[in-house]
């Protein structure tokens, strides 16, 4: 376990540096808002990875200093105003659905906001807030 803390925090590193305005790298998951109230769920222990070179997405959860876990899918489509995730098969998993809000394997965010240190993705009348990490 503990070589996967180190990498985890490797990959931190390397994708903090960066003031890039797209959406590559590491965002920390801080808001998701219904659409349909004012209901805010605050969030500090959840990060969306994007690494388009390779079209993979991680989705990362901090249980707490020694548990970290780490589910991987693809990104299939990117636009500018869209993005689509498939998660893939082996981290389709019941302690994954249960960790997260995820209820379809695949997913179409809307990207309705994105700059070098935040961004505000859509999706199923959901609003998610992210800070650049």
């Amino acid at each position: 376990m503990p070589k996967y803390v180190l990498c985890f925090i490797v990959f931190l590193f390397v994708f903090a540096c960066s003031d890039n305005p797209n959406i590559d790298g590491m965002w920390q998951l801080k808001t998701i808002q219904s659409e349909e109230n004012e209901n805010i769920q605050k969030i500090d222990s959840v990060f969306y990875s994007f690494m388009l070179k390779r079209n993979v997405f991680s989705y990362t959860i901090l249980k707490d200093v020694e548990k970290v876990n780490i589910y991987y899918g693809y990104i299939d489509n990117l636009s500018e105003n869209e993005i689509l995730i498939n998660m893939d098969e082996n981290f389709w998993t019941d302690d994954f659905r249960s960790n997260s809000d995820w209820t379809e394997k695949q997913r179409i965010f809307q990207i309705h906001k994105l700059n070098s240190k935040n961004m505000t993705l859509f999706n199923d009348g959901k609003i998610y807030q992210f800070k650049k990490h």
